[in-house]
């Protein structure tokens, strides 16, 4: 998918780039998609320089003694998008886990919770699910409606449907997105 441009004559700069140019920013705007990211970044760009061999920042930076995986790496765990960074990888989000993600912050929203907790996420997930794996839990004696009846109402609000995903989330929801990241 080609990068969207939202200012004025960025289109026009794109066309004008050479081929190799506008390959590679092509390629950072599906690794900005991957991720989930609103925006092309800088970190974007430099992850993509580096995990292409052939391109001369690889090639001066091996030049330099440095490592290319290691800088796109760091880049990576820098980048704008739906990541979890952790001392050895900073992974993404599949889009059903994405969907996950924003059905528990609309759960938290519709019920004017103060914080997205663990059983938002149990719920959000189990909504963004296949109909098929649904039937297959159902089946397997697993209801939702038992976790609905843990969460209680907070005495004030404080989850909103914008921002930053994450910033709603407790601590204890952090924590297993994390554990989850690490099994992945």
């Amino acid at each position: 998918m080609p990068i969207a441009f939202d200012r004025p004559g960025l289109e026009q700069s794109h066309a004008r780039l050479a081929n190799y140019a506008r390959a590679l920013l092509d390629r950072c705007g599906e690794y900005a998609l991957q991720i989930h990211a609103d925006e092309v970044g800088p970190e974007h760009l430099l992850s993509t320089l580096m995990e292409d061999e052939a391109c001369a920042a690889h090639a001066v930076t091996v030049h330099a003694f440095a490592d290319p995986a290691t800088i796109a790496e760091e880049a990576r765990a820098m980048s704008a998008g739906i990541l979890i960074g952790g001392s050895s990888a900073a992974l993404a989000f599949s889009p059903h886990g994405v969907r996950g993600l924003k059905a528990a912050r609309s759960l938290a929203v519709e019920r004017g919770d103060s914080a997205v907790e663990v059983v938002h996420l149990l719920l959000g997930s189990f909504s963004a699910l296949p109909d098929d794996v649904r039937a297959a839990l159902d089946a397997g004696g697993w209801s939702p409606q038992g976790l609905e009846a843990l969460i209680t109402r907070a005495a004030a609000p404080g989850v909103t449907e914008s921002g930053s995903l994450f910033r709603s989330f407790s601590d204890d929801a952090k924590r297993v997105l994390s554990a989850a990241a690490k099994l992945a």
